[in-house]
């Protein structure tokens, strides 16, 4: 898992969070079909694991409001930091 520091809009600021998230594969392989043999490499992706606004950085009042919009909006937030995230953040994580 990896983490990384990256500005997050939340309730139209932006908030500074650490995200956490690994990197999952589509590709299935090896495979054979109708006799051919072939390799699906496949594509990376993020998969964000955890948002967690940085206390330090934030006044307290801003805090508590990005976790409870974090709680109730997590997917949302996850989807978009994912297409954020180029490959350059991730390639290496293999």
């Amino acid at each position: 898992m990896t983490e990384k520091l990256m500005n997050v809009t939340i309730n139209e600021m932006d908030i500074p969070c650490w995200v956490s998230y690994h990197v999952e594969n589509d590709g299935i392989g090896w495979y054979e079909y109708w006799g051919q043999k072939s390799f699906d490499r496949g594509s990376d992706y993020p998969v964000v694991d955890d948002i967690c606004p940085s206390e330090s950085q934030v006044p307290y009042e801003d805090f508590v409001s990005a976790v409870e919009y974090i709680k109730t909006h997590f997917e949302e937030l996850a989807t978009k930091i994912a297409e954020e995230l180029s490959e350059g953040d991730f390639a290496d994580e293999d």
